[in-house]
């Protein structure tokens, strides 16, 4: 009323989400003083005078005092961007392991994260402060017009409202810009630290590449010591016609090696004695071939050199022999010669009208029209064409020029085999490229030339090892080592031939 001083003790209680760590020293003014405390979600309003009465309207009132440091005077706790580091210097980075750069990081992380909420509900409580303060005051004026006595009164009274509004809107700004600025600054050091935890990061995954690149050094140095071993202790047989004739008395079950891709070719050279390994992926045709030192490098992908043919090769009938590739060029019947060491090609030949891109394959199917093949005797290659009716034919070739020395017409269709190779000039043709285990079907002598289908299971062959659903789409003898190359479902599988001795 006017003309009585009194004091008024408002005390408002707010819900928020979280608690912010901020207050504000009180503002004061011939009317009123503001005290906020959004610690404990209070304000506290002091006033003096006539009008004091119509300040703001409060819904609910109770006395709470702050207990904490942070939260009695208002600080911060002090943020260091840099103690996420355990040693907080980016260089000791390679001495941290990646999980405690991730730990590390996130924890800090996490406590911004806490603390960017916390101001974010300081900021709400602050806007709903304001909106409060505004419909007070609405409240307010709409009180002086009834209760005040005369014209005077009233516009003392609306004055001194409008008066103390403007002072708590100037106190809640001012609030509002305060954590605002902590907000901007605890976003800076969020990212900060993210950026910093980034850089982490990458310093530890290029430390584990280093890492890797030493092993890997190892292994190569390990993987020589083995092969020149292994090269002491393995006993081979010599390259020569002194071994022929030689025949089959049994295939033993091989071993594995993974060659990653479903069809391809795998091939040592038949014409010398070479630790060496040539791997060219894929069933249709390529100009892609990967070289290996030894089988160990090949075990660990180690290759030596990667070639890019000037020509792709059809099919998996290829072979190497004394340094040279000797495929079938894509698209054509041609079988060219080519000089790994010149990387030139040094001889082609056509084969007249045989067979190519599926007309006469294999039981498989696919480019397997021309397959060549390299044994103690030199280099075949087993195709067909109109002529032999789909009939296997075999030819001899000259390994310098390729030129066609002699030719021989079997009496067994090329697609009723799984595959062939040659052994001591004689063709053996499998039962199956899918039966585990399969057998040798069809053998055809080009010294007496003589043929003879075998019975059922007379000469096993596993094709497959720990194959459940062989496909083998490529099959080829290796005089050097005595044993079968073969391609199976993304593995290279290698069985050794056992001969008896013939009197």
């Amino acid at each position: 009323m006017p003309g009585k001083r009194f004091s008024v003790i408002f005390v408002f209680l707010i819900s928020l989400l979280a608690v912010g760590f901020v207050s504000v020293q009180p503002i004061k003014n011939e009317q009123c003083e503001y005290d906020m405390d959004l610690v404990k979600n209070t304000m506290k309003v002091v006033c003096k005078g006539d009008s004091a009465r119509v300040n703001i309207i409060a819904h609910n009132a109770v006395v709470s005092q702050p207990s904490s440091r942070y939260e009695s005077s208002g600080e911060m706790p002090p943020v260091n961007t840099q103690d996420w580091m355990p040693y907080g210097d980016m260089n000791t980075m390679n001495s941290i392991p990646l999980s405690n750069t991730v730990k590390n990081s996130t924890k800090h992380i996490e406590l911004l994260k806490q603390r960017l909420s916390m101001h974010s509900s300081a900021m709400f409580n602050i806007t709903t402060l304001l909106t409060e303060g505004d419909e007070g005051l609405t409240s307010d004026l709409k009180k002086l017009r009834r209760l005040a006595p005369n014209k005077e009164a009233l516009k003392e009274g609306m004055l001194a409202a409008i008066r103390n509004q403007y002072n708590f809107m100037r106190t809640a700004i001012l609030t509002q810009n305060a954590e605002l600025s902590k907000l901007i600054s605890s976003l800076n050091s969020l990212l900060d630290i993210t950026s910093k935890a980034m850089r982490g990061a990458a310093k530890a995954d290029d430390d584990i590449v280093e890492q890797i690149g030493y092993v890997n050094k190892t292994m190569i140095t390990m993987r020589r010591m083995m092969s020149k071993e292994l090269k002491k202790q393995r006993h081979r047989p010599s390259n020569n016609q002194g071994n022929c004739p030689l025949e089959i008395a049994a295939i033993g079950n091989g071993h594995a090696m993974d060659v990653r891709v479903k069809k391809g070719t795998i091939m040592r050279d038949g014409g010398a004695i070479s630790d060496k390994l040539w791997i060219m992926e894929g069933g249709r045709s390529s100009d892609q071939l990967i070289e290996y030192d030894s089988e160990i490098d090949q075990e660990y992908q180690l290759f030596s050199k990667a070639h890019t043919l000037p020509f792709r090769c059809e099919g998996t009938g290829h072979v190497m022999y004394m340094a040279h590739l000797i495929c079938q060029k894509a698209d054509s019947n041609t079988i060219v010669k080519y000089d790994m060491d010149k990387m030139l090609i040094v001889a082609e030949v056509s084969l007249g009208t045989a067979g190519v891109q599926g007309t006469y394959p294999y039981q498989f199917g696919g480019y397997s029209d021309i397959d060549l093949a390299v044994d103690e005797l030199g280099l075949w290659v087993v195709y067909a064409m109109p002529d032999s009716a789909g009939k296997m034919m075999i030819s001899k070739l000259n390994a310098d020029n390729l030129m066609i020395e002699k030719t021989w017409m079997t009496r067994y269709p090329k697609a009723m085999v799984g595959n062939t190779f040659m052994i001591c000039g004689v063709l053996y043709g499998t039962n199956s490229y899918k039966d585990s285990p399969t057998f040798i079907k069809y053998r055809y002598d080009t010294e007496t030339g003589r043929d003879k289908i075998l019975k059922d299971g007379k000469l096993q062959f596993a094709n497959g090892v720990r194959q459940k659903s062989p496909n083998t789409v490529m099959l080829d003898y290796n005089p050097g080592d005595r044993r079968l190359y073969a391609w199976n479902n993304g593995k290279g599988e290698l069985y050794p031939v056992f001969f008896r001795e013939i009197p």
